[in-house]
């Protein structure tokens, strides 16, 4: 007679291809878990060499590597004030527990936007980064959204999130 796999069938297990029984988890859209943060952050670009600090928050990641990646998504916008700098880079960085921070390619927008009165124009471009990452064991890990500005002076660039907007982490099933 042919085995399979190690562990007891029933209606809330199912055979994984490793040939064991796992606890069936997660819904139909293979989402382990889900945690949207209400951030308020207003992430100032104050510098063309020095990131911004940033606001990070944490998320405890069940699954192995190899069984779950994570999914994560910023959703805010870019802000830029008139005669302010000429472009914004951003990046998200990524501590795993008892590991050291890894960050993500960097992202930029151009723009330029200095109009001859002294009138205060502020733009705002909505946004949604996200990144997948593969990589995180199960444990608790710290997420950091960083931006820094280049060109002209006294530089008001920035990356905000308000009530309407928020930080989604998902795990999600692979």
């Amino acid at each position: 007679t042919a085995r399979l796999g190690t562990g007891t069938a029933n209606s809330t297990t199912f055979l994984r291809g490793d040939s064991t029984y796992a606890a069936a988890g997660g819904n139909a859209n293979g989402i382990l878990k889900e945690v949207a943060y209400d951030e308020v952050a207003n992430i100032s670009a104050n510098s063309s060499v020095t990131w911004s600090s940033g606001n990070t928050v944490t998320f405890v990641k069940e699954e192995a590597s190899a069984d779950s990646i994570i999914v994560y998504s910023w959703n805010g916008y870019l802000g830029h004030q008139d005669n302010r700098g000429s472009y914004i880079d951003w990046r998200m960085g990524y501590t795993p527990a008892g590991g050291s921070i890894t960050y993500t390619d960097t992202r930029s927008l151009d723009w330029y936007s200095k109009h001859a009165d002294s009138n205060d124009t502020r733009l705002y471009f909505p946004m949604c980064y996200q990144i997948v990452i593969a990589t995180l064991a199960a444990g608790s890990h710290t997420f950091v959204m960083q931006c820094l500005h280049g060109g002209g002076t006294d530089n008001n660039s920035e990356l905000n999130t308000d009530t309407h907007h928020n930080i989604l982490i998902r795990e999600v099933l692979i």
